[in-house]
């Protein structure tokens, strides 16, 4: 009997249990937003996997495919984001990343998109490398904090989680704010 199995994920069924993995992993995941990632989706629902340890019958780790069009040249494409890799931290290692991540691209060859992109970080560049993944540009998020107090205290430091320093911050940065200058 093999090690681990491979399991397509019921996103309803399996919803629990793909958001307690990833919390596990300290990620950032909520009903609300597990909701919007696999229900209300602007393209079509993902695609999502589950590995299950054999021996103790316990689901062990997760991935997911996201699909999108995007341009290229001018022509319309159709792309997946390869998201929501997470893996139990008793059994991270390459077996296993590998198990899971080969299912999803088995599915890939199958499928209609063009290509699978992903983000890696120094624990999943080595599954990615060793598939056959390759660097094609180097990735920049922007982000613009619009309003401080709308921010959760674990994102700020200490002295941030008082509401009258996050209303005077939200203040200035609307007297700054680019918006508000095109309104004059």
């Amino acid at each position: 009997m093999e090690a681990y199995s491979i399991i397509k994920a019921d996103l309803i069924k399996d919803k629990d249990t793909i958001i307690s993995l990833l919390m596990a992993d300290n990620r950032t995941i909520s009903d609300k937003l597990f909701e919007w990632k696999y229900y209300k989706y602007p393209y079509e629902a993902p695609d999502a996997w589950l590995i299950k340890h054999n021996k103790s019958n316990k689901i062990i780790g997760a991935n997911s495919l996201f699909s999108r069009r995007i341009s290229i040249n001018g022509k319309l494409v159709s792309v997946a984001t390869a998201a929501d890799f997470v893996m139990d931290k008793k059994h991270r290692s390459l077996f296993p990343a590998l198990k899971l991540e080969q299912e999803k691209l088995a599915y890939f060859k199958k499928s209609e998109y063009h290509f699978i992109y992903c983000l890696s970080n120094k624990f999943t560049k080595p599954v990615f490398d060793r598939l056959g993944y390759k660097k094609i540009g180097n990735y920049k998020q922007f982000v613009k904090p619009i309003k401080i107090n709308a921010l959760s205290n674990k994102y700020l430091p200490s002295l941030f989680h008082y509401q009258i320093i996050k209303k005077i911050i939200d203040f200035f940065l609307l007297l700054v704010s680019r918006e508000n200058l095109y309104k004059q």
